[in-house]
Order: structure tokens, then sequence, then C-alpha cells
């Protein structure tokens, strides 16, 4: 099992403990929000295991505010990340 996600800590600690009950897991502390990332993300899985059988991405961002005071530039994570392919509105 490939465990992705930017915090560091919290994501070995579960890999230790995956591995500690006799399962394979390999933490990779990475960004999650773009396709690049994604990419190595598939790659590393596929030189450490073989392969991969499924991809599970239980990933969102959420912004606050309302829509017209909030500007594209604070707009775009939440577009990239919750909406993969679309990009960030215009």
């Amino acid at each position: 099992m490939v465990l992705a996600a930017r915090y560091g800590e919290a994501l070995k600690e579960l890999a230790d403990e995956i591995n500690g009950r006799g399962g394979a897991a390999y933490a990779a502390t990475t960004p999650i929000g773009n396709e690049d990332d994604r990419e190595q993300r598939a790659q590393a899985a596929a030189q450490r295991f073989g392969r991969f059988d499924t991809w599970v991405g239980p990933v969102g961002v959420s912004i606050f505010g309302r829509v017209m005071d909030l500007s594209t530039k604070d707009m775009r994570p939440m577009a990239e990340t919750d909406v993969p392919g679309r990009g960030a509105p215009a």
C-alpha cells in the first residue's frame, strides 16, 4: 500500500502500524493537488510493488466565504484538488 499525504509524521505512523500488523505500506509525503504529483505516486507504487490495483483518493479542500468575496487565487487549490482535470476557475 502506498500512502500519500502532505503530512509526513502522521503518514509514517500509519505506515508503521500497517507494517507492524503484517501489511506492506510505504509512506510518501507529497503534495496531493496536481497531476504531476499523482503520476509520480503511480510510478512509485509500480516500482515498489510491481503494480497497483486500486487508487483511492479521498481528498478534499474547502474554502469558506461569500463567493463574491473570494479571489480566483483563493479558489484555485480547491478547484485543482476537488475537480481533477478541470483546472481552476478562469
